[in-house]
């Protein structure tokens, strides 16, 4: 990552803001860890294949670099050399991360006990994280995370004049940091740059409850709720699936006709009873408004799923409130991101095209 510290990314108002502080930012969420983890697994993953004898098959390698590419828009070859060249990578470390994320998918089943039976250095892993860090997004999707704490804290310096976090606050997201990065520095990050920006990275982090507290209130909540009164219908519900439909049609009767129960009727049919609770944006898009229409006690179907049929019975189905705490969690979740998403449009400049 050496090749980033010190170039600026985004500037709020006055305030330019550096790689390093993306890269502490993500090292404070746990990010790097878990992509460290990846890392070990690709290189385990490669030694098990070498041991085989075998290699990648050329034509899988170009097929996940042009899907690669597509994703991004750099179809044009000019366009990814020039992707490379502003992420500081060489071609043959990007198409590493193309062997290394093949094979971490093939073999996905079979990774933990690769990564036993073939251990990887911590020092192999840190050689290969700068390229994965970019390839994967990470530090992409890390630097606009970080982008909207800046926001956040330029948010509350506006409305108060000069907000500033609390030495204790302060304090506490900084023991937060892994123990030894102040000392040893951290992904290419001296000591000394650790120590610098680690204050002002907890305090952007500090800010993140201030502004939370000020945009998430009662009255943007019960907003939130009305303006999602039908995505956020609750419903408890059974299924049950079927091979073919005239077996769904007569367990169906059973069921409307019978007084027979769903679990009755799975036990009959020797089929498992599937129990689900969701909000009606999380169901399937073909069968909302199926459930949109019932009532408590309905049972819909038989409708195609799959290659089959299933049946559903609504157990009970609820109109959401701000006062029903799944509710509540939710509407406040979207009223932070509403406004953290427009506080970032609002003052964050970027210096570098993501």
């Amino acid at each position: 990552m050496t090749s980033l510290i010190g170039q600026p990314i985004f500037s709020v108002a006055t305030q330019t803001c550096y790689w390093e502080d993306v890269i502490l930012a993500g090292v404070l969420w746990g990010e790097w860890s878990v992509l460290e983890n990846q890392v070990r697994h690709g290189l385990a993953c490669l030694r098990r294949l070498a041991a085989s004898g075998k290699e990648v098959e050329p034509s899988a390698v170009e097929l996940a670099a042009a899907d690669f590419r597509y994703e991004r828009d750099l179809v044009a070859a000019a366009d990814a050399e020039a992707w490379l060249a502003k992420w500081a990578l060489s071609a043959e470390e990007w198409m590493a991360y193309i062997r290394r994320s093949l094979l971490r998918n093939r073999w996905a089943d079979s990774i933990a006990s690769f990564a036993a039976r073939y251990p990887v250095e911590d020092s192999e892993v840190a050689a290969v994280m700068h390229p994965e860090m970019v390839c994967s997004g990470a530090i992409q999707r890390v630097a606009k995370r970080f982008s909207a704490r800046a926001a956040m804290y330029d948010f509350l310096g506006s409305r108060t004049g000069s907000w500033q976090a609390s030495e204790s606050e302060v304090d506490h997201e900084i023991q937060r940091f892994p123990a030894g990065i102040m000392d040893h520095g951290v992904l290419g990050i001296s000591a000394e740059r650790c120590r610098e920006r680690a204050s002002f990275v907890a305090t952007l982090e500090a800010a993140f409850s201030s502004f939370r507290d000020a945009v998430v209130t009662r009255r943007a909540v019960e907003e939130h709720v009305g303006m999602h009164h039908l995505d956020w219908i609750w419903f408890n519900h059974q299924s049950i699936s079927f091979e073919r439909e005239d077996m769904a049609r007569e367990a169906a009767l059973c069921v409307r006709d019978d007084d027979m129960t769903l679990a009755e009727v799975a036990t009959s049919a020797r089929s498992p009873v599937r129990e689900e609770q969701r909000f009606l944006d999380e169901i399937e898009h073909s069968l909302r408004d199926r459930f949109l229409g019932a009532r408590e006690g309905d049972v819909l179907g038989p409708i195609a799923v799959n290659g089959g049929f299933r049946l559903y019975h609504i157990a009970s189905k609820r109109l959401p409130s701000a006062d029903d705490p799944a509710v509540r969690e939710r509407a406040e979740q979207s009223v932070l991101r509403s406004a953290a998403a427009y506080e970032t449009r609002q003052r964050v400049r970027w210096l570098m095209a993501m």
